[in-house]
């Protein structure tokens, strides 16, 4: 038995892809602005609801996959991120009833345009993405394409909308009342969402 001559890391399959695709970049101002104003009249509801969560709420692709209805108060506008749903294979969901780390477990704010789209699409239970399993990858991916396109944002990704999330006044005025609301959890998070 010998040494190894030559690192196997150097072998082009073995590139990642991350290394070269660059940080994420946040959706400017303006960008956001028409953005929001065109997702409701986006005609598909699956997609406008995605497209909606992304640019309201900051939530990772994983949490909004794993979303259920049952997590879900239009009356008071706040979701539970509770699960998340992932594709380690790019087929298959798996799904994890627990969400990335034990802080991530935590009520997101559903400011009233993503309610207004919301509402009439409410069900008793299910995913929102799916009913009774989610959306496998490739249908995932190909939403997610097309509302790029319908969007006209095809140079941003997923994270590129939790990059771009803030807080604007009617969220803040119902942050205030979280706040104010005995037994409330706050979880304040960074632009990465390491919580720092």
């Amino acid at each position: 038995m010998g040494m190894i001559k030559d690192t196997p890391f150097k072998n082009k399959l073995l590139t990642i892809k991350a290394e070269t695709a660059g940080h994420h970049k946040p959706l400017p101002d303006e960008e956001i602005s028409r953005v929001k104003l065109a997702i409701p009249k986006i005609e598909e509801e699956d997609i406008r609801l995605y497209f909606g969560l992304l640019a309201y709420t900051g939530m990772r692709r994983e949490e909004i996959m794993g979303l259920h209805w049952e997590d879900v108060d239009l009356r008071h506008g706040t979701a539970y991120v509770r699960c998340t749903v992932t594709y380690p294979d790019r087929s298959k969901p798996v799904i994890q009833y627990s969400a990335k780390s034990r802080s991530s477990i935590r009520p997101v704010i559903l400011p009233d345009p993503l309610l207004i789209i919301m509402r009439p699409l409410a069900k008793k239970s299910g995913f929102l993405f799916g009913d009774k399993e989610p959306w496998c990858y490739s249908t995932m991916s190909r939403r997610f394409r097309k509302g790029q396109k319908l969007l006209q944002i095809s140079n941003f990704c997923n994270h590129d909308f939790r990059t771009t999330y803030g807080m604007g006044p009617e969220d803040y005025e119902r942050f205030c009342h979280i706040l104010d609301t005995p037994n409330g959890i706050i979880f304040l998070t960074g632009p990465t969402g390491s919580g720092k």
